[in-house]
């Protein structure tokens, strides 16, 4: 892959899908938010998941055609229905109702100051919150800053000089 957004969510998904817990896969899906959440019926998700997406890219040159970029990583961390955590909910049931608390925690100390490699900075979280776009699953919107360098304009081969197209007139 030659993007350099292609080549972050690699890293990204091969990261996190890497992770474990106690000798258990801490995250069970990893792939790019296509809006999986929005669909009617059950989203194609394995739990808990993390959707991927890339906003607010900001880009400034750095000379012979370089450029830098800053911008948001955004993690969707989705899980299935959860179990009730109310005030008479015993404790191992309140437990596992609050699990996502402990995975998400366990996910942003696996991913803040991570790196994908010599041109990316490092992941930086700036904000966390509750998404509510579905009543049957827990989602939590985790965003991460980054930069990175994109130098990928420096290998493409210039366009050689094409002589002018003569079009014979006839009188």
């Amino acid at each position: 892959m030659n993007s350099p957004f292609a080549n972050l969510y690699l890293a990204l998904q091969e990261y996190i899908a890497g992770l474990t817990s106690g000798g258990d896969k801490l995250i069970a899906y990893v792939d790019l938010d296509r809006y999986q959440l929005y669909v009617e019926g059950n989203p194609q998700l394995a739990y808990p998941s993390v959707l991927i997406d890339f906003e607010g890219w900001q880009f400034e040159q750095m000379g012979d055609s370089a450029q830098a970029g800053e911008g948001q990583v955004i993690f969707y961390l989705v899980f299935a229905p959860f179990s009730s955590t109310g005030s008479i909910t015993p404790a191992p049931y309140m437990e596992k109702g609050l699990n996502y608390f402990d995975i998400e925690y366990q996910l942003h100390i696996a991913l803040q100051n991570w790196s994908a490699g010599d041109n990316y900075g490092s992941l930086n979280r700036i904000s966390a919150t509750t998404e509510k776009i579905r009543a049957d699953r827990r989602v939590r919107k985790i965003i991460y800053k980054l930069r990175l360098e994109d130098y990928s304009t420096l290998t493409v081969p210039a366009i050689a000089d094409v002589p002018p197209v003569i079009t014979p007139s006839f009188h």
